[in-house]
């Protein structure tokens, strides 16, 4: 519940920032630079999780990849650490007026009035039709996150590369970053480049890579440690 809230006030900070700094111009540009930097947080997390294998990692002789209390202790503290000086720089982060700002500048109405219009935009037609992709987003997002590092985890054949967990949002977070600058670059030169065709690019590269975890992952591994054999590939620090 904590983490759901956190997630809801940080895009809804997140998204109001750009809105209130950007014009029709340059929204898709900034929108783009601001996920390639949100999405450094991976890098940061990868190379947290490295420091703390380096320092506690031990062999596991064939079983799944367990973590001590100790390592618990430390990965919470330094993502707690993390979390602080995130949001004090959020805090911290000036305001500026942009012409042509989406957002007019000047607030209109209380706070009541302004919470009604969230409301009755949450059951508008632009945006129940959206609610497909944004369940679809949501589904992705848990199974990027939570099932698949689970399948990674239980899958003992993987006991033997254990900085998989620090690979695997070190790569994610390599990806998040290219493509954001790589949109950010193309939105400048190409007309709604952000729109369909960036959809389009996401579409095919979510099932090429939804294809690649059902050709390497046992089909029992989200659920339980497993001896189970994969379809095709097993998993390594180039596969993930």
């Amino acid at each position: 519940m904590l983490l759901g809230l956190g997630y809801a006030l940080y895009y809804q900070g997140h998204g109001g920032y750009l809105t209130s700094h950007s014009s029709r111009k340059t929204i898709e540009t900034n929108i783009n630079i601001a996920w390639s930097v949100g999405c450094c947080c991976l890098l940061l997390s990868s190379g947290i999780l490295a420091s703390v294998t380096s320092m506690t990692a031990v062999s596991h002789n064939g079983e799944e990849r367990q973590f001590s209390d100790t390592e618990i202790k430390m990965l919470f503290g330094a993502f707690l650490g993390a979390s602080v000086l995130g949001v004090v720089n959020f805090v911290a982060i000036p305001g500026k007026d942009v012409t042509n700002c989406i957002q007019a500048t000047k607030k209109v109405g209380s706070f009541l009035e302004s919470f009604k219009q969230t409301c009755s935009a949450l059951v508008s037609t632009s945006m129940l039709q959206l609610f497909p992709l944004f369940s679809v987003l949501g589904i992705s997002s848990s199974f990027w996150l939570s099932i698949f590092p689970t399948a990674l985890n239980f899958s003992i054949h993987n006991s033997q590369f254990v900085y998989l967990a620090a690979i695997y949002p070190l790569g994610i977070g390599i990806g998040e970053v290219f493509m954001g600058l790589l949109i950010a670059q193309l939105s400048r030169r190409i007309k709604d480049f952000s729109l369909q065709p960036t959809m389009t690019i996401g579409t095919i590269f979510s099932v090429l890579a939804l294809v690649l975890v059902q050709l390497s992952t046992p089909w029992d591994a989200p659920m339980r440690p497993t001896r189970e054999e994969p379809m095709v590939v097993y998993h390594s620090y180039v596969t993930g």
